[in-house]
C-alpha cells in the first residue's frame, strides 16, 4: 500500500489518482490530500472538488483505480466463499 511521503498515512485510491493527475505518472513520491493541499497552499476543500470533477468527467486515472479496488474486493470475497 502506498503511503504519504510527508506524513506516512496510507493513501486511498482517490489520493493516488489525484497525485498522478496533478503531477504526472512519473511522480517520484505521493502525498495525502491534506499534505498536498499544504504543499500547494490551497484549501483541502478545493482539492476534493477537483477530485469530484475528475470522477464526474470520467478521468481514466480515477476509473482505473476504482476498478482495481472493486476487483480486489470481489476476488477476496469469492475466495472466502469457496
Amino acid at each position: 500500500m502506498s503511503t504519504c511521503h510527508a506524513c506516512g498515512v496510507p493513501l486511498d485510491s482517490d489520493a493516488i489518482a489525484f497525485n498522478l493527475r496533478l503531477r504526472g505518472r512519473a511522480v517520484g513520491h505521493l502525498d495525502c490530500i491534506p499534505c498536498l493541499a499544504d504543499r500547494l497552499d490551497s484549501p483541502e476543500r478545493l482539492l476534493y472538488e477537483w477530485i469530484d470533477y475528475f470522477k464526474r468527467t470520467r478521468c481514466i486515472l480515477f476509473q482505473s483505480h476504482e476498478k482495481t479496488d472493486a476487483g480486489r474486493v470481489d476476488a477476496g470475497g469469492a475466495d472466502e466463499a469457496e
